[in-house]
């Protein structure tokens, strides 16, 4: 989580006069959706500030709430001339009305979840509390499965045990996080209880994310906030910022059912739609 690990992605807010831009597709994964791809890439409203995620995912996220567009996007880059590209991602329109899920096979993450609903943000750690479901990221996820909201996946581990993409866990209600030390490990913890945490994709170890620094560094002389959010006291001074979240048990986690909360398909009789 946050800080200045490189693969948490930077979320920006464009005004309704941000000049737009058509993204090119790159298509390095050769894969055969360039008509549907290359089509939710035109006319994004691109900030002059807009930057992607330090780590090779080069991930990044608008959203412009006068139009109510929002795109995410995974291995961008500026070229010298100021045009942007992508190799993968997507929009969503009427995005405050969405339940979270791109249109198939949209969207930077391979779960078809934006990054956008499920990040934490900074503006939320400062309020003092995230009234959303959470991503999860494990090392593990398990192969051709995915799990409502998630529409696609890209597990790679075979095993009933193995959690698949887009599956909710909780955090024990009975826990209580309030002995926690940092205010960030308390507020993770009751979302994590109150609204769970989905897995949105597979990555290098298991973490939730926050969204990028930098941005807000840049309207705030420099200022990085997490160190004063996650760490208030300075308890540990010199270790990685989000050491402070290991005091959220894992081993507490419960998995939910795969489609847990799924809607019910259209006609289907009561009592004969269930999770999976």
């Amino acid at each position: 989580m946050p800080g200045r690990d490189t693969y948490s992605a930077p979320i920006f807010t464009a005004g309704p006069h941000t000049p737009t831009q058509n993204w090119a597709y790159t298509n390095c994964l050769k894969f055969g959706h360039r008509q549907t791809i290359a089509s939710s890439f035109a006319h994004v409203p691109t900030p002059r500030n807009l930057i992607a995620s330090l780590g090779t995912d080069e991930a990044t996220a608008i959203y412009q709430p006068s139009t109510g567009r929002y795109w995410d996007f995974w291995r961008a880059a500026k070229n010298a001339k100021g045009h942007w590209s992508a190799c993968w991602g997507g929009e969503i329109t009427n995005y405050p009305h969405n339940p979270g899920i791109f249109r198939h096979p949209l969207g930077a993450a391979a779960t078809g979840l934006p990054l956008g609903a499920y990040v934490i943000r900074i503006s939320e750690l400062q309020k003092g509390a995230i009234d959303h479901a959470i991503n999860l990221i494990t090392v593990r996820t398990r192969a051709n499965c995915h799990s409502w909201p998630a529409n696609r996946d890209d597990g790679n581990t075979a095993g009933a045990s193995i959690p698949c993409e887009g599956q909710r866990f909780r955090l024990d209600p009975s826990f209580s996080p309030s002995h926690l030390y940092s205010p960030v490990a308390r507020m993770v913890a009751r979302a994590m209880q109150e609204y769970g945490a989905i897995v949105t994709d597979k990555g290098g170890a298991v973490v939730t994310q926050a969204q990028d620094p930098r941005p807000y560094e840049a309207g705030h002389n420099g200022v990085n906030p997490y160190p004063a959010l996650l760490d208030p006291k300075n308890r540990y001074p010199g270790y990685a910022q989000y050491v402070v979240l290991n005091e959220i048990p894992l081993t507490l986690l419960q998995a939910l059912p795969v489609n847990y909360g799924k809607p019910a398909p259209p006609g289907a009789v009561p009592g004969t739609w269930g999770n999976a």
